[in-house]
């Protein structure tokens, strides 16, 4: 289901409140907007096994069933949400140099999956799976415009962004794993350790991508 950017405003969404128990009085039926909201303010706070239709209704003091009318399950509910949230996604300035850009793009993304855990599966599979879809079409186009500014070929940022991707999104669904306990941290180097590997990673990427731009070295299939 697509949302318009008048659903998805970063005003809606970010600004509004994060706490708070909602009126005793009969409430009037929310906007498809206001479910969404509701979605993002219980996903700063819980995992996604934690989020279901009856802890919706009561956050938004509607009946469960009034909910599937903006959607056909709780999973529907989280991707609607990770839309919207990749929908305020800003994207840096042009006129940075494209590595500064890049590795703002990456601490983006780190920073968004920490502060809405419930949402990190949802993100993963959006960017995994629905890259027609504008907000992940934009974030994309933002990367791969970093790599092209480095002085890649079409086909080297092709290469280039498959192994950005492994690496970037491999780390949050390792991070997920682990926080909704399907992997246990100890058989894992510590968070803080992984999140120096992935800063470490992309300087060698950018390092990488520079001396194959200076030198004229192709990327090798």
């Amino acid at each position: 289901m697509a949302i318009s950017g008048a659903e998805a405003t970063a005003a809606s969404i970010l600004k509004s409140p994060r706490r708070g128990r909602p009126s005793r009085t009969a409430a009037p039926a929310p906007t498809r907007a206001e479910v969404i909201a509701a979605v993002v303010r219980l996903a700063e706070a819980h995992r996604d096994s934690d989020i279901n239709m009856r802890g919706l209704a009561q956050e938004l003091k509607v009946s469960p069933k009034l909910l599937y009318r903006y959607a056909a399950s709780k999973d529907e509910l989280l991707d609607l949400a990770a839309a919207a949230l990749l929908e305020t996604w800003i994207a840096p300035s042009d006129a940075l140099p494209w590595s500064d850009r890049l590795t703002a793009v990456v601490g983006g993304a780190r920073d968004l999956i920490e502060r809405f855990p419930a949402l990190s599966r949802a993100v993963l599979m959006r960017n995994l799976e629905a890259r027609d879809s504008p907000e992940v079409s934009r974030v994309v186009a933002s990367i791969k415009g970093c790599f092209a500014d480095a002085g890649l070929s079409a086909s080297e940022v092709d290469q280039v962004f498959l192994a950005y991707e492994m690496l970037i999104l491999g780390e949050l669904a390792l991070s997920r794993a682990v926080r909704d306990g399907e992997l246990s941290e100890a058989r894992l180097p510590a968070a803080a350790a992984r999140a120096v590997s992935i800063e470490t990673s992309l300087r060698l990427m950018i390092s990488g991508i520079t001396v194959f731009h200076v030198g004229q070295t192709p990327c090798q299939t």
